[in-house]
Formats: structure tokens, C-alpha cells, sequence
């Protein structure tokens, strides 16, 4: 694979945060939006999962994600991260 870097300055990585149930994702974003850090990217939930959408590199936004989580008193062992392929091309 062959990331194109520039490319991620025009269109943000996308990275899933799964929980482990609906009302889970849900709550957790009803009772912790307030305090999301926008420039971690814009959140859009859906069924058990946010979605983020950020131009940050990975070590940021990782470094950015646990620190919201923490604020948010949502525990690691509630959610999993994983980075979309956005940005990313087969040759």
C-alpha cells in the first residue's frame, strides 16, 4: 500500500470507536459531547460506533482521543479504536 500524504490534508482519516452496544455508544456521546476537543475532528454516531473524522496524524490523535476519554470517565476497557483505510490506495 502507498499512502499519498498530501492527500490527508484535504481529506480527513476517519477512525472508528466501537463500544460495546448501542446505548452504549449513545450515552457515552450524549454525556461527553460536551467536552469532545473539536479539534480532535467532527463525531457522527451510528449504531455502536462514532465516527471521527480528523486531519491530525496518528500519534496526535491518539495522544488526543485517550485524554478525552479519560476527561470523559469512559474507560479503555469500553471501547476499541481502529483507523479507517480513507487515504489509503492498493497499487
Amino acid at each position: 500500500m502507498i499512502k499519498f500524504s498530501g492527500v490527508t490534508k484535504f481529506i480527513p482519516t476517519t477512525w472508528i470507536v466501537q463500544f460495546h452496544s448501542h446505548d452504549a455508544a449513545h450515552n457515552y456521546y450524549r454525556d461527553s459531547i460536551a467536552k469532545f476537543d473539536d479539534d480532535l475532528g467532527t463525531v457522527t454516531v451510528n449504531n455502536d460506533t462514532w465516527y471521527i473524522g480528523t486531519k491530525m496524524n496518528d500519534k496526535e490523535f491518539n495522544a488526543g482521543l485517550i485524554k478525552f476519554m479519560a476527561k470523559a470517565k469512559i474507560a479503555d476497557s469500553e471501547y476499541s479504536v481502529e483507523k479507517t483505510q480513507v487515504g489509503w490506495f492498493m497499487m
